[in-house]
């Protein structure tokens, strides 16, 4: 029994020793591919290079676009249609007939008014002359002059029908289409047609409340449709806030001559709200949001360094940023999927901001 003992103890002794050189060999492995793994190849990554640029915060809305001026000529009095004197889309001065109605009815009243009113102040005369030697009375005097008024006033009121009767353009404008012809007998209040004026266009558009304070009549703003790009000068603003939307209407004023806007067409403003000439700006992609903050990694002696920042204006391409970076910092735009805090890494392209 006592030699079994000692057989069993140098075995057991020489088992221990065995295992102990297994986890020591286990571990200087571990050691040598975890040296391997840190003297590998960086990651390769591209970066910006910080520099302050000008940056416009903007306000995108849809529009209407009116004519300048516009109206829908309608006849002023009732009557046959004697001639027409414009073409269907035809540009007109202002003054120029474009109908005229018959008023030779009113023509021929005024040429015997003017007769009786010949005779009603000769009456008038007769009447004061004889007053004075007692030959008439004072209400002889006021009938005759009441007489003479009653014919001036339907003398002017014929000669109101004869200047109604040849419809002029208020304006100079695009006649439109009519839907009458020669010999016609319009009522009043019949439609001859609709002028515009297409060569200055309003841009009517609502802006929010919260922009009061960043537009200004004479402020500039763009306008997009689907034929043409053009530049709109704001001229009226509503003095009150819409009680339903909260927002105010703005008119501006668009140079149509050379351009090709069509009144009642749709358009898109975009209105710079915000310009700050000395931004710091970043690409959007290189921001990597957290739980509770947005955070950017800087290169800063061949590492990864992770640092929070707070984003401002931004859009699809970037992102302002006001606080967090500074003129002339590096900050990693690509890799940041596998990129860690104080991570070696290698740039391999310095990207522009001007070509974002």
């Amino acid at each position: 029994m006592n030699q079994m003992k000692r057989i069993t103890c140098p075995v057991l002794h020489v088992i221990f020793v065995i295992l102990i050189f297994i986890i020591i060999s286990c571990g200087k492995k571990n050691e040598k591919n975890q040296s391997r793994s840190s003297s590998g190849p960086n990651l390769m990554v591209e970066a910006v290079i910080i520099k302050p640029v000008k940056l416009d915060d903007k306000v995108y809305v849809t529009a209407n676009l009116l004519s300048y001026e516009e109206v829908e000529l309608k006849a002023p009095v009732t009557g046959t249609v004697l001639s027409i004197n414009f073409q269907e889309g035809q540009y007109i001065r202002k003054g120029q007939s474009l109908i005229q109605i018959d008023d030779r009815n009113w023509k021929a009243q005024i040429k015997g008014a003017r007769a009786q009113l010949v005779n009603a102040k000769n009456e008038l005369e007769r009447k004061t002359e004889l007053i004075k030697v007692g030959g008439a009375s004072q209400q002889d005097i006021d009938n005759a002059q009441a007489t003479v008024n009653s014919l001036e006033a339907q003398i002017e009121q014929l000669s109101v029908y004869v200047t109604l009767a040849n419809v002029v353009a208020p304006f100079d404008g695009k006649v439109g289409m009519r839907n009458f012809s020669l010999g016609s007998f319009l009522t009043q209040g019949q439609t001859i047609t609709v002028l515009a004026q297409s060569r200055k266009l309003k841009v009517d558009f609502n802006l929010s409340s919260r922009y009061l304070d960043k537009i200004r009549v004479g402020h500039k703003v763009s306008v997009i449709s689907s034929s043409d790009t053009a530049e709109a000068v704001v001229y009226a603003i509503n003095p009150t806030v819409s009680t339903s939307s909260r927002t105010i209407q703005i008119r501006a004023l668009i140079d149509n001559n050379s351009k090709n806007f069509v009144p009642g067409d749709f358009a898109e403003v975009i209105i710079p709200v915000n310009i700050d000439e000395n931004a710091l700006v970043v690409p959007s992609n290189c921001i990597v949001p957290e739980l509770n903050s947005q955070t950017v990694y800087f290169y800063k002696n061949k590492r990864a360094v992770r640092k929070e920042i707070v984003p401002g204006i931004q859009n699809e391409k970037i992102v302002q940023i006001l606080e967090g970076i500074s003129p002339g910092d590096t900050i990693i735009t690509t890799g940041l999927v596998q990129i860690k805090d104080q991570m070696m890494v290698q740039i391999s392209k310095i990207i522009d901001l001007q070509t974002l």
